[in-house]
């Protein structure tokens, strides 16, 4: 009787453990790649900034020299998402700001040196796709750009003084309209809403294992929560939270609210969509005609001498851009784009130098590229990813007509091939920090036909970044 007892016991021990474990697992039949947003907007403002000081001392037996130096990196960025069935938009700001200060002095004399520099950029961009129902998009796409250079030099050896300034500005206006088929969704919020009803149907918090259909209005329901906008972050999690639960309580999913339930709610709705998922397809083929110019400026103030220069070109463009992003079950994800472009230019430059001789060049320039991006993904937890990419990027350039202060020159051309690849991780803190690190290698290779030279460089790295994201 005790032996039939602990049989019975033990065999629906058993089969509850196994019932509880394939409900769980049921859950990854379903289809992310099936999954489309409502409509929505989505707003995000990042921040990335790193820094390194060291300060180091190297003796040796002639003299004693102690290098003091500060480097930074701030990246700030803002976005705005907006998806309907018939159009996406998307604005996007930011920039960059990295650079050093370094102060150089041997100990036993009077020389050092005081260098200072900074690469600072700026853009803003506005893209939008107008969708037929067939799938069929008209595209408009308008941007621009700043990148300057600075650098401040002064050096003194054997009481001979140098200092010099440097300074470069360019600009661009890129305007563009395209024509296209196929769409890429954004399918995050179908993955949390797995990641939430697994770890409900783990702890035996669901009454049943819901349909692919049940799943789909879960998600919808995430992402039209997820379209509101609070001034107080604690009111908007209140009003997600509550809205995601009336809804499972609606419709009779949940067994009992206690602490489990809401800090596993909790849990992975802020950990849960971390990283955006994508599927679908498109190709888009877009013309350019655009506009960039700049100039720049060195200065010798030791001599009170100077050179500058400015320069000014006319683009017109045209690319042919495919785009694929298929979920591979709910864990991995494949990522893949191809570009084809070719941009003619008139170009012209103009130059002077402190001897007061001036040069005008004018040129036609024609340049074809070809750039293959892929990564595949994996997500092991909600709050890491690992990512194994291989990106390719080659171009052939001409330079045509040339004249040099109206005197024709010989035409050229130049090549260059780049291959990248390598493993990044990434892994979140909390819900505003990310550390990220990553290895890879890369090949270079450039061939100049003025001088038949050709160069080419095999390199390896390693890096590691933190980001930080306000909302």
């Amino acid at each position: 009787m005790k032996k039939t007892l602990l049989f019975s016991f033990g065999l629906c021990f058993l089969c509850t453990n196994l019932s509880f474990h394939l409900l769980a697992q049921e859950y990854k039949s379903f289809d992310l790649n099936k999954y489309y947003t409502p409509d929505i907007v989505r707003n995000g403002l990042g921040l990335t900034f790193s820094t390194s000081d060291n300060i180091y001392n190297t003796k040796s037996s002639q003299d004693s020299t102690i290098v003091n130096s500060f480097y930074w990196n701030f990246s700030p960025n803002f976005s705005s998402y907006k998806n309907t069935r018939k159009s996406t938009s998307i604005i996007s700001i930011g920039g960059l700001s990295n650079g050093n200060i370094e102060k150089n002095k041997q100990a036993d004399n009077s020389d050092y040196r005081n260098h200072s520099n900074s690469d600072n950029s700026f853009f803003a961009n506005y893209d939008s796709y107008f969708y037929s129902k067939k799938q069929n998009f008209l595209t408009l796409k308008v941007g621009c750009n700043y990148n300057g250079t600075y650098e401040d030099d002064e050096y003194l050896t054997n009481n001979a003084a140098t200092k010099s300034f440097f300074n470069s500005s360019s600009y661009g206006i890129r305007p563009s309209i395209g024509i296209g088929r196929g769409r890429i969704e954004l399918i995050t919020d179908a993955r949390q809403a797995i990641y939430i009803l697994e770890e409900l149907s783990n702890k035996n918090k669901l009454t049943r294992k819901l349909s692919n259909d049940e799943i789909f209005n879960f998600a919808q329901t995430i992402s039209k929560v997820k379209n509101k906008r609070f001034l107080d972050a604690r009111l908007r999690k209140i009003e997600e939270i509550t809205t995601v639960d009336s809804f499972l309580v609606k419709n009779d999913y949940i067994t009992s609210q206690d602490a489990i339930y809401f800090t596993t709610l909790n849990d992975y709705w802020e950990y849960g969509a971390l990283f955006d998922r994508y599927s679908g397809q498109s190709i888009e083929l877009n013309i350019s005609p655009n506009i960039s110019f700049g100039n720049s400026l060195q200065q010798y103030l030791t001599s009170d001498t100077e050179n500058s220069a400015s320069n000014m070109a006319f683009n017109k463009e045209i690319n042919l851009i495919y785009r694929f992003e298929k979920s591979a079950g709910l864990n991995w994800q494949h990522s893949f784009s191809t570009n084809i472009g070719l941009n003619l230019s008139d170009y012209t430059n103009e130059s002077s130098n402190y001897s007061g001789n001036s040069n005008k060049t004018e040129e036609d320039i024609t340049n074809g590229t070809l750039a293959i991006r892929y990564s595949l993904n994996y997500f092991p937890s909600t709050r890491s990813r690992i990512s194994a990419y291989a990106n390719h990027y080659s171009s052939i350039t001409s330079y045509d007509n040339i004249k040099t202060n109206n005197i024709a020159q010989t035409s050229l051309y130049l090549t260059n091939l780049n291959l990248v690849s390598g493993i990044m991780a990434d892994y979140y803190f909390s819900q505003k920090l990310r550390l990220s690190g990553s290895i890879g290698a890369s090949y270079n290779s450039n061939y100049n036909s003025s001088n038949d030279w050709f160069y080419n460089s095999l390199r390896f790295g390693i890096g590691a970044s933190v980001a930080y994201s306000f909302f």
